[in-house]
């Protein structure tokens, strides 16, 4: 045989088909009429605290365009939890506004979801009224001497290599209801067996990618973690257009059951 009939390169020809992403799709017990979502941004709409016209028409806008989904952003579940004053505070008085926003949304054919959280150490006690509420006022001195310790530990790496290669998680790819949402100390739990090797950039800042790398014996999907230096983002960009011209993965989809 020659080289080009021995090539490693995957055949086209028995390549799944990519999901149409502009194809109905159901989310949970959520039916979308595509799979388009738009992510939380903070719109900079509410006023104090509550829905208003310009941010339902925001929304509405969004729907309008064709989404599946539009996400409201930011909801604090208490008053203290804001980053802004006039973001929407979780309460029985926000939520007639809430509703007329949903409503909108639906007329226009989409769904909407909301992202809930609390501000915590970032929040603003000044514009609130009321003093942050977290474990502690600030990172600990200990914590971020640490940090600093392992940015110089991994940047010695570099010395000697372009990139650092890692699996992206550190156990096998958890299945669909390993991971239970409605409990956060599960979430907790998991995220620091899972994370070993992403966690560490996330915290030296150094950029990292995780690129598609096949499927274990399951036939679940498996992830590569490259490294680099700070600075490194032009590099990661070169090398991840490199791998995927020499084992395409677009198209390549994971039975989901």
């Amino acid at each position: 045989m020659t080289t080009s009939e021995t090539s490693d390169t995957p055949d086209a020809s028995h390549t799944p088909e990519a999901p149409d992403v502009l194809a109905p799709a159901k989310l949970g017990p959520v039916e979308l009429r595509n799979r388009v979502i738009k992510a939380a941004t903070y719109e900079g709409l509410s006023h104090k605290s509550l829905v208003t016209r310009d941010l339902v028409d925001f929304h509405v806008a969004y729907a309008r365009g064709g989404v599946g989904m539009t996400t409201v952003a930011y909801c604090a579940v208490a008053k203290e939890g804001r980053t802004d004053r006039h973001q929407i505070h979780w309460t029985d008085e926000a939520m007639p506004g809430l509703r007329v926003l949903t409503d909108a949304v639906h007329a226009e054919g989409a769904a909407v979801s909301a992202q809930i959280g609390h501000g915590g150490p970032v929040a603003n006690p000044k514009g609130n009224g009321a003093p942050a509420l977290s474990p502690s006022r600030h990172f600990h001195a200990t914590t971020i001497s640490r940090a600093q310790e392992i940015g110089w530990e991994v940047g010695a790496a570099f010395r000697e290599s372009d990139v650092l290669l890692s699996p992206t998680l550190a156990q096998p790819t958890p299945l669909l209801g390993t991971l239970d949402t409605a409990d956060p100390e599960s979430i907790h739990r998991h995220a620091s067996v899972y994370a070993a090797f992403t966690s560490v950039h996330n915290v030296t800042g150094m950029p990292a990618m995780s690129v598609p790398f096949g499927r274990d014996g399951e036939g679940l999907p498996l992830g590569a973690q490259f490294a680099a230096p700070l600075g490194g983002e032009g590099l990661l960009l070169a090398l991840a257009t490199q791998l995927e011209d020499a084992a395409p993965w677009r198209g390549v989809v994971a039975s989901v059951s």
